[in-house]
């Protein structure tokens, strides 16, 4: 079936939108209102989006939901077709000659961040003829050899009255869009019949896939002699066997930017995991964005497709699972199967653990495993709940919920050193106004044997580190601002150091862009890091200086620290160890950026390029 998306011209009462929508990116919220229901800002949230069906003359069609936060009752010129009640794919046939669909999209689960709205977009599968390629029905086992080989199996379905002589055609394509093989087969198929046909590729020069130059696709189309005819597509890549390894579990929206999935959030998000050393994240329910940024980045992903295998536990499973249960499995593996990123699919243990795998078994080859606790890593700043999430961390170091690395954290070459203050306060740097001559604990992990800490060149201490607390050296220092060292020897040769200074005073405001550019035929959005930092660009982490910032040929969509328990904003916020973020939506001109000031700062700016290059979902 071919696919037209309506991501564009929706409605929401007077203005005009773009899905993936969060319902709640466009409403006040009070933020300072205590909890309500369920944890939440609000007891339910609710929106009604419509559009005009793109597609006049179509045989057979669905309604393509996905990340549905909430629940949402789709209707068709006032017809009820259906509920969606989870944030899995959905298929909704669409009427004959349908011309205005209607999402009625409400939700309880709507606290700071979780949203509610429909996160992945809104498609129309739609067949032209009666001889059709199912939903889904293109699938590709692809297998490394001196050429690349592919089994390739498409799902016809003939609906026609009678038996059919069909000529079904394969071709691959490389990132850049050149054809890299072709293959034609002829089959005959039953009337009434739904049929699967395996038509066998080849093609060499190729990558296997460890990245964007990995990433194929593949164009399946059925014709017949009177004239039918339909087509589909599906990326895919030729993969090896990869473990696991250390995996992290991505939560399920971007933050302030709510349960919207962007093509660039979701390729900062990866971007700041890649970076952290892990090569595998489990997602629940991975939407199109995610997949083609783990796609690009060579990241595994193991696909949760649902949180219960019953009833729900909590408001937040899925309402209807015994209803749902075949769609959520079975669309879930059809729609993910050719994405050469996804490694496995992961259930929740329980009684039907079993029964479930083996219908994925059915669909695709790749392992099943049991979710399991897994850290998560948290693009945003708090939660619904009322308890701080961790923060991510790992050999790279300790991120804030910023995506930062805090200074003096790393755990490969350098010492890490993590100072403890009498409150239990712990800190990466050596900046603590109104403790000086105070008592501080200081902690150094090293893989070495000995620990020598100088406070502004002076010896204060020289330590064996502790092998039974895994290689750690603990010192009580009289803080005085300056620069802290840590010098690790192993067998008497120096092994590392690491250096905390005091940075002077904050002077002025550093902007930088986290993103290249703003793709706006994607989503236009674009990142930076808002920064306080000294005469030689040191970022002074004790600054707390409220700043304000401007959007440059653009609106700020979001801005936020990473406090776990700050609020977001979109105008001015208080800097969190010196530093923030802020999403910039670009307005369509040459260029967007943005500009940051501060009382007593010297205000700065950055802006990145504007282009039209992105693979946005048709």
């Amino acid at each position: 079936m071919k696919s037209v998306g309506l991501n564009k011209h929706w409605k929401r009462e007077k203005d005009e939108i773009s899905l993936p929508f969060d319902a709640l990116a466009l409403t006040d919220r009070d933020f300072s209102a205590p909890y309500g229901e369920l944890n939440s800002y609000y007891g339910a949230a609710y929106v009604r989006l419509t559009n005009d069906v793109p597609v006049k003359n179509y045989y057979k069609a669905y309604i393509e939901t996905g990340g549905v936060c909430g629940k949402a009752d789709v209707y068709a010129d006032g017809a009820y077709l259906g509920t969606v009640t989870h944030s899995g794919r959905s298929l909704i046939r669409l009427p004959d000659k349908a011309s205005r669909v209607v999402y009625d999209v409400t939700a309880v689960n709507t606290g700071r961040y979780t949203g509610c709205g429909i996160a992945d977009g809104v498609s129309v599968l739609y067949a032209q003829s009666p001889l059709f390629i199912t939903p889904y029905g293109v699938r590709a086992v692809s297998r490394p050899a001196a050429k690349a080989v592919s089994d390739v199996y498409v799902e016809i379905a003939n609906e026609t009255s009678e038996k059919r002589r069909i000529y079904v055609t394969v071709e691959a394509y490389n990132r850049r869009g050149r054809r890299m093989t072709r293959k034609v087969r002829t089959f005959r198929i039953a009337a009434g019949a739904v049929k699967t046909f395996c038509v066998q590729i080849a093609f060499s020069g190729y990558c296997v896939w460890n990245g964007e130059e990995g990433v194929y696709t593949l164009k399946a189309t059925v014709s017949d002699e009177e004239g039918h005819s339909d087509e589909a597509e599906t990326v895919f890549g030729v993969t090896e066997k990869a473990g696991h390894g250390g995996c992290v579990r991505l939560a399920y929206d971007n933050g302030p930017l709510g349960a919207v999935s962007s093509i660039t959030a979701e390729t900062r998000r990866i971007g700041i995991v890649k970076a952290a050393g892990y090569k595998t994240v489990l997602a629940d329910y991975p939407r199109e964005p995610l997949l083609r940024a783990a796609d690009a980045e060579g990241i595994n992903v193991v696909a949760l497709l649902t949180k219960t295998l019953g009833a729900p536990q909590t408001p937040f499973d899925t309402a209807y699972f015994e209803r749902d249960c075949d769609e959520l499995i079975r669309l879930g593996v059809k729609y993910l199967r050719n994405h050469p990123c996804v490694k496995a699919y992961a259930l929740p243990s329980g009684q039907r653990f079993g029964e479930l795998a083996e219908l994925i078994g059915g669909l695709d080859d790749k392992p099943v495993v049991s979710a399991e606790d897994a850290p998560y890593f948290f693009d945003y700043l708090g939660s619904a709940e009322k308890s701080e999430k961790p923060l991510l961390y790992c050999r790279a170091g300790l991120y804030d919920c910023a995506g930062f690395i805090k200074p003096g954290t790393r755990l490969s070459d350098e010492a890490a050193v993590t100072v403890k203050l009498p409150d239990g306060t712990e800190s990466a740097g050596w900046d603590f106004e109104g403790y000086e001559g105070k008592p501080v604990e200081v902690v150094v992990s090293t893989s070495g044997e000995v620990v020598s800490l100088l406070l502004n060149g002076v010896q204060v201490g020289r330590k064996l580190a502790d092998r039974d607390s895994g290689g750690k050296a603990v010192f009580t220092v009289d803080y005085k601002p300056g620069a802290l060292e840590a010098v690790c020897f192993h067998r008497g040769y120096e092994l590392s150091r690491n250096k905390l200074c005091t940075p002077a005073p904050a002077s002025a405001l550093k902007v930088t862009p986290q993103t290249a550019k703003a793709d706006l035929n994607a989503d236009g959005l674009a990142y930076f890091a808002v920064e306080a930092v000294d005469a030689d660009g040191n970022v002074s982490q004790s600054c707390d200086a409220e700043i304000k910032v401007t959007a440059l040929c653009g609106t700020v969509a979001a801005l936020f620290t990473g406090d776990a328990g700050a609020l977001p904003a979109t105008d001015r916020i208080r800097l969190y160890k010196g530093r923030a973020v802020a999403a910039v939506y670009a307005d369509g001109t040459g260029r967007t950026g943005l500009i940051a000031s501060a009382e007593g700062l010297k205000k700065a700016r950055a802006s990145v390029k504007c282009v039209n290059a992105g693979n946005a979902k048709a």
